[in-house]
């Protein structure tokens, strides 16, 4: 389950990775939404593309399933643009939520012809549907990328945030993937130099979004040391994420920012710190963590259950929270 929760929120954190990959804005847009009219798009094609015509105009009107029929047999004629016809079946199957096609898709289409945006693309969507093993070759293939970029930049002082933020979502993914092995060790480096470069953004990235992505990348490395088990550095990690999560709160808070996604990190951050130190049998401040958990859950219970916004995973949270605050006891 932690190695579950881990995933989902470095998914979470680094979603902007979707946007280094497919592009940002219109661009962004223009693949997960279905594509413009599909006249427009056929008349670019080479004449006697009638097939790919057909499956341009089932794509544009949403009919993925015939799309994928006739790029199949597109793909069966083995044209001269195989990765292309493989990258377009990955499309479709991706805006079809069919996410394992849409990795395999992309993984052959990087086989016949390997770009960055097919590499970045098949890690993503294997971490996402937790084949991890499949995952590691794309990831580390972009570590290595945006390594050599910033050792080709840095020792000119060209110091480029962007890049470092899209290197440490390329740690955290890696980190990710290593934790689902399981391979520990490797978690907790790759979320330590995540950590290490997100550190180094403050002065520059210091945004509420940004704030909260690096207290997740400590709890993050937090839970790795807690499963070794490195209880004493679990707990510092933690306490490093309630800290960058509880100045979040002061800033945002008196202003109604505080958004619930925000409070059900905190809370969870204090659930985990509590966790861990009941392990290490001190319950009086297990129970100190555990009460700070059920105050933040309750207050956010009292702002969302009116307006039937109450989830059920928050309404879980909530309930484990009592239950482990009842076994300290």
């Amino acid at each position: 389950d932690s190695i579950q929760a881990d995933l989902r929120k470095v998914l979470a954190i680094n979603e902007r990775i979707l946007e280094h990959v497919l592009g940002s804005g219109s661009e962004r847009a223009a693949l997960l939404a279905p594509p413009p009219k599909a006249a427009a798009l056929a008349a670019q094609l080479p004449a006697g593309a009638g097939l790919e015509s057909e499956a341009l105009a089932a794509t544009a009107h949403g009919d993925y399933r015939e799309a994928e029929r006739l790029y199949a047999l597109i793909d069966e004629k083995k044209t001269g643009e195989a990765a292309r016809i493989k990258q377009q079946r990955g499309d479709n199957a991706f805006r079809a939520d069919h996410w394992m096609d849409a990795a395999r898709f992309y993984a052959e289409a990087f086989d016949l012809a390997p770009t960055e945006e097919r590499n970045d693309f098949c890690g993503y969507l294997y971490l996402l549907i937790g084949q991890s093993g499949s995952a590691l070759p794309y990831l580390e293939r972009r570590v290595q990328r945006l390594n050599a970029l910033r050792t080709q930049l840095e020792p000119l002082g060209q110091r480029n945030p962007t890049y470092q933020l899209e290197l440490a979502a390329a740690y955290m993914n890696r980190g990710s993937a290593h934790e689902q092995v399981p391979d520990l060790p490797a978690t907790i480096r790759d979320y330590g130099s995540a950590i290490e470069m997100m550190e180094g953004l403050r002065q520059d990235q210091w945004t509420p979004e940004y704030r909260n992505d690096l207290a997740n990348a400590y709890m993050n490395r937090g839970n790795a040391r807690q499963m070794v088990p490195e209880l004493d550095a679990a707990i510092q990690d933690y306490g490093a994420a309630i800290v960058i999560m509880e100045d979040l709160r002061k800033d945002l808070e008196p202003q109604n920012q505080w958004n619930p996604e925000y409070r059900n990190d905190l809370a969870n951050a204090y659930m985990n710190r509590g966790n861990t130190r009941n392990k290490l049998c001190e319950k009086d401040v297990a129970t100190q963590d555990f009460g700070a958990t059920i105050a933040i859950m309750e207050d956010l219970r009292k702002d969302l259950e009116p307006q039937n916004q109450w989830k059920p995973s928050y309404r879980h949270d909530l309930a484990r929270a009592y239950m482990n605050r009842g076994a300290a006891q």
